[in-house]
């Protein structure tokens, strides 16, 4: 991450220095041109900039005594500044130049995550939107969109509540394994009921515009710097305003349940949910939502972290183990308390084994010898701390790497090669155990 060029100390105050430095790219280097694809700045939706203001999402604002004598803004008549937008005709000055935020002359601007603007580049505006190398569908028509993203999603039904504005629908994804990153806009102010998601979570949280969403019998109203965490049991019914675009992180069902599985260390006694509401203004959702945009920016860029399937797995897992550690839910307490508790050494030592064997057969005797202890304290061990046998850990660690073989396989590989892989030679037991951990078949899961 790069820190924000503008931001100096001035006799123990923060201050905007007159000079305006030159665009840098996400590597630290000067791009030659604006359509280098490394610089990353706030989208226009719908051919108009985005205003972000105070609720601009990775922007903090901070009390500041004097405004700093060179950023010079129009004020309007109530001496608050007005967002000022480039033309062929603004002055230079760095308030003319912030095209992406709404400037207060009082509060000077921190980027907690920086990305270029208008400002370095003179009568120029740039326009990169999230995951944009991944359009996965667009479409002018409503109902050739709504199909797609039933077919993507789940079924719902699709309302423009102004039938003469065009749909100009877009969504761009990226699928991973257990994961997929997407942007979703309509251009158009649409009412969508969508019913549970059931197979899923869905994070979503507004670049712009709004979205007022039913969740059950709540009604939460969304817009930059909030976001909303929608758990599969909840039926869900939104409307989206005609400017709104959104990023969305969907996770699969089973696979979170499963990670949560492993980190209280037992099987799951009641369903997951989550409270609907994120607020990224907290220090622990702010964490949340730059690992969002790691994981847009930098594996939406066609990273080479997706070259192997175990740094996939790995981003996942992070990803899962964030995201129940920061937003509250009806485990948070049993996470805290499992988080005190100490794994004994020979429960570590046996895991270790059985990790780096994974594709190998993997014997009682030689976890035995593994862990230092008997048999009857290693299975008692397990049971405590996994809430489940040695072999029944093995069987689902080796699920879940044949399903992330699966979910990026080479197209020459089939079910039955995959499954051996992993150690499974009874194919007919092993699309019962998969089918029963993920809600799918591994047929399914390949043809994807």
């Amino acid at each position: 991450m790069i820190g924000h060029p503008y931001r100096r100390r001035h006799h123990g105050r923060s201050r905007l220095p007159a000079a305006v430095h030159p665009p840098r790219a996400t590597d630290g280097t000067i791009p030659e041109s604006i359509d280098d694809p490394r610089l990353r700045v706030a989208p226009l939706v719908a051919g108009r900039t985005i205003n972000a203001g105070k609720e601009a999402v990775g922007v903090t604002l901070e009390r500041h005594e004097t405004p700093a004598p060179d950023c010079r803004v129009r004020q309007d008549t109530h001496g608050r500044g007005s967002p000022c937008h480039r033309d062929a005709q603004a002055p230079t000055d760095c308030a003319e130049y912030q095209r992406a935020v709404m400037l207060d002359v009082s509060q000077p601007l921190i980027f907690t995550r920086w990305r270029p603007t208008a400002m370095q580049i003179p009568n120029q505006a740039i326009s990169v939107e999230p995951l944009a190398k991944h359009l996965a569908f667009a479409s002018g028509d409503k109902a050739t969109f709504h199909q797609y993203l039933s077919r993507t999603y789940c079924d719902h039904s699709l309302r423009v509540r102004a039938p003469d504005v065009p749909l100009q629908a877009r969504h761009n994804r990226l699928r991973l394994s257990v994961i997929s990153l997407n942007y979703l806009s309509y251009g158009a102010d649409v009412e969508i009921d969508a019913g549970a998601f059931s197979t899923f979570y869905m994070l979503e949280f507004p670049q712009a515009g709004q979205v007022r969403l039913g969740l059950g019998s709540q009604q939460i109203d969304t817009r930059p710097g909030f976001g909303t965490m929608i758990s599969p049991t909840v039926s869900v019914a939104s409307r989206w305003s005609a400017d709104c675009a959104q990023v969305m992180v969907q996770i699969a069902r089973s696979a979170l349940e499963a990670h949560l599985e492993q980190l209280i260390g037992r099987p799951l006694p009641y369903e997951l949910i989550f409270d609907p509401v994120v607020d990224f203004s907290t220090p622990e959702a702010a964490s949340l939502l730059r690992f969002c945009w790691f994981l847009v920016d930098e594996l939406g860029d066609r990273s080479p972290l997706l070259a192997t399937s175990g740094m996939t797995r790995d981003i996942e897992h992070a990803f899962m183990s964030a995201l129940l550690t920061v937003q509250p839910s009806n485990y948070s307490d049993m996470l805290r308390t499992r988080a005190n508790l100490v794994t004994p050494r020979h429960i570590r030592r046996a895991m270790a084994h059985i990790e780096a064997n994974l594709r190998s057969e993997i014997t009682l005797d030689a976890l035995v010898e593994a862990s230092g202890v008997s048999k009857s304290t290693l299975y008692a061990g397990f049971r405590n701390c996994l809430g489940m046998p040695p072999q029944m850990v093995i069987r689902n660690l080796r699920l879940d790497g044949a399903r992330e073989e699966l979910a990026t396989h080479c197209s020459e590989q089939t079910v039955a090669q995959i499954a051996m892989r992993w150690g499974f030679t009874h194919l007919g037991r092993f699309s019962g155990d998969y089918r029963q951990r993920f809600a799918e078949s591994p047929s399914e899961t390949l043809r994807r």
